[in-house]
């Protein structure tokens, strides 16, 4: 790439800020090495600490639903989210049509 580093896992999304009129969506891949931004390109690096991992199989436009079951699930175990998910889109549509075998990881963090 032009920076001169390759991806060496799936791209993410990380949703910074997600209401009717405005979303803030951070898209990326992880790379091996820190990088020094041009242009739109910026580094970042996702949060550490304690985080909330569950599975989504299926289309993007169902993710609402799981999201839904994820957060009532924090909340069954008395934690609360702490900052901005992030999906990992461990399945490429342009390799996998079927978007009902689609796999998104999502990572919340937690307080």
């Amino acid at each position: 790439m032009s920076l001169g580093v390759y991806p060496v896992g799936p791209p993410f999304g990380r949703f910074h800020e997600y209401q009717p009129d405005h979303v803030s969506i951070e898209g990326g891949v992880p790379v091996a090495k820190p990088i020094v931004g041009s242009g739109r390109v910026s580094a970042s690096e996702l949060p550490g600490g304690q985080v909330a991992v569950t599975w989504h199989v299926g289309p993007y436009d169902t993710l609402s639903e799981a999201y839904s079951a994820f957060a009532s699930w924090i909340k069954e175990q008395n934690r609360e989210p702490g900052g901005a998910s992030w999906e990992v889109y461990w399945t490429d549509p342009a390799e996998v049509p079927d978007p009902s075998t689609w796999k998104t990881e999502l990572i919340w963090p937690l307080r």
